[in-house]
C-alpha cells in the first residue's frame, strides 16, 4: 500500500521568484511525513513546498481559475508569485515526475500484490482559508475522504474507531474525495481513501511560520496508526 503525502513539504525553489512566502504555514501539512508511518505502507513524500508545485491537483484543476492549480500564482487570497515561464517550465517537470513516479509505484504493488490501496495523507485548518466558501457547521477533528474508488463501508468504519477513541470525524467534510491517477481509474484492483486531521489536534500555534508539535502530538499519531491498521487489513481481505 501506498502513503501520498504530497503537502508536508517547505522547501521552494528560486526563492527569489516569489513575492511573498507568507501563507506557506496555512497551506503545509505540518509533520503528516511523520505523522502517517506504518511498516506495511511505502509512503510517497514530495519534499517540496506546494506553493512550488502541487503535485495533488489535477493538470486542468477548478481552482487554476483563483491561481491554486498545481502552479500557485496565489495562496490565502495572496499574490505569491508571478507566472514566469521558464519556472512553469520546471514546475511541469516536477508535477510530471511525480505523477510518473506514483505511477510507478502502483505498477509495481500490482505486479507483487494483485492490489493497490492508496492513502492520501493531510491536514487542515480549524478555519477555513479565506479562499473557501464559509461553511455553516464546526469543522470535525478528522475528515475522511472517499469517492466510488474507496472500499464500501471502509470511510463509516474508520469514523467510527475515530469516535470510540474520543474525537469527533466526518466523511467528505471539510474536504472530499481522493487520490487515484486516472491511468487506474478503471482498475478495480486500485483504490484510495483520504485521512486529514485537524491541526489543533497536534500543533501548538498552527498559523505561525514554524508550528510545533503539541502535547497531544503522540496521541493523535496514535490515532492514525489505528486507522492505517483498519486499512491495511482492508487491503489484505
Amino acid at each position: 500500500m501506498i502513503l501520498h503525502i504530497p503537502h508536508s513539504g517547505t522547501k521552494i525553489k528560486k526563492l527569489e521568484e516569489y513575492i511573498t512566502t507568507e501563507p506557506q504555514s496555512q497551506v503545509t501539512d505540518w509533520y503528516t511525513d511523520d505523522l502517517f508511518s506504518h511498516d506495511c505502507f511505502e509512503p510517497l513524500i514530495f519534499e517540496y513546498s506546494r506553493l512550488w508545485c502541487d503535485v495533488e491537483r489535477f493538470r486542468k484543476d477548478d481552482l487554476e481559475k483563483i491561481g491554486m492549480g498545481f502552479y500557485y500564482t496565489k495562496a490565502n487570497n495572496k499574490n505569491i508569485r508571478p507566472k514566469i515561464k521558464e519556472t512553469l517550465k520546471e514546475v511541469t517537470c516536477d508535477y510530471e515526475k511525480w505523477h510518473l513516479n506514483l505511477e510507478q509505484k502502483i505498477k509495481n504493488h500490482l505486479n507483487s500484490f494483485g492490489t493497490c490501496g492508496i492513502v492520501d495523507c493531510h491536514s487542515f485548518n480549524t478555519v477555513p482559508l479565506l479562499h473557501e466558501e464559509k461553511e455553516e457547521q464546526e469543522r470535525p477533528q478528522f475528515c475522511i475522504g472517499t469517492t466510488h474508488k474507496t472500499p464500501k463501508g471502509l470511510g463509516e468504519k474508520l469514523v467510527k474507531q475515530i469516535e470510540e477513541q474520543g474525537y469527533t470525524a466526518m466523511i467528505n467534510f471539510p474536504y472530499c474525495g481522493t487520490l487515484v491517477p486516472e491511468k487506474y481509474n478503471q482498475n478495480k484492483n486500485v483504490w484510495g481513501i483520504m485521512i486529514e486531521v485537524n491541526k489543533s489536534l497536534y500543533l501548538k500555534n498552527q498559523n505561525s511560520m514554524n508550528p510545533k508539535k503539541s502535547k497531544d502530538y503522540n496521541r493523535t499519531k496514535g490515532v492514525i496508526n489505528t486507522l492505517l491498521n483498519t486499512i491495511n487489513k482492508e487491503n489484505n481481505v
